[in-house]
């Protein structure tokens, strides 16, 4: 057994913070683009607490784009839809999200988005045209992490190193499994990707979010 020097006292502690503190945090904003199907919500449910997808409270703000939130939990999510329906569909939704990333930055730091997870299957294994120009769109206003979900073995690195090698302009791809992937009753396939994919995040968020950040995951406790 790997032994730890870590303190669960302050672990307690810091998990433990009050209302009054947590209200005090600006909240971090992230906006998620991906067609419905991907995994989107189970990938908010594994990183963040409360299983916010699940259980936080979802405001329609746009046709296709929704707000979602919890109190005590110092992070708003907006959540797409729509991308995997007709082209003049995908276009409306494309719309919506410039929009939003506008209105939002209008508000101030408080409203604006922080980051994008742009969230494609990585069973796919295809990206098309008009996703690499929208992420290169989004990625001039918002730093953009493309996260490869249900990421099981060879064809999801292939995939990733596709991406890769296409030199777009995003922060970093990751792929991730962000819930253990059962095969059989031998063998099953465990998570992976999240610690990192919460480190790159931590990494590019401003610095008036990173402790709302840190309440609001659940990956790293450490």
């Amino acid at each position: 057994m790997v032994k730890t020097n870590l303190d669960l006292g302050l672990v307690e502690e810091l998990l433990n913070k009050t209302q009054a503190e947590i209200e005090k945090m600006t909240p971090v904003n992230i906006l998620l683009v991906g067609k419905t199907g991907v995994g989107k919500s189970t990938l908010v449910n594994n990183v963040f607490r409360e299983q916010l997808a699940s259980t936080g409270i979802g405001k329609p703000i746009t046709k296709h784009l929704r707000r979602i939130s919890k109190e005590g939990v110092p992070i708003v999510l907006y959540d797409t839809r729509g991308l995997e329906l007709s082209e003049s569909v995908q276009s409306e939704v494309r719309k919506e999200i410039f929009q939003a990333l506008d209105e939002n930055r209008k508000k101030g730091p408080d409203e604006a988005i922080h980051v994008i997870y742009y969230c494609i299957n990585a069973n796919s294994s295809r990206i098309e045209e008009s996703e690499i120009s929208f992420i290169n769109e989004l990625s001039q206003q918002v730093p953009v992490i493309i996260v490869l979900t249900q990421a099981i073995g060879q064809p999801a690195e292939t995939f990733k190193k596709y991406i890769d090698d296409l030199n777009l302009d995003v922060i970093a791809v990751r792929t991730v499994m962000a819930e253990p992937f059962v095969i059989s009753e031998e063998l099953t396939i465990p998570q992976k990707g999240l610690k990192e994919l919460i480190g790159l995040t931590f990494d590019v968020i401003p610095s008036e979010v990173k402790d709302a950040f840190n309440n609001a995951q659940q990956v790293d406790i450490e």
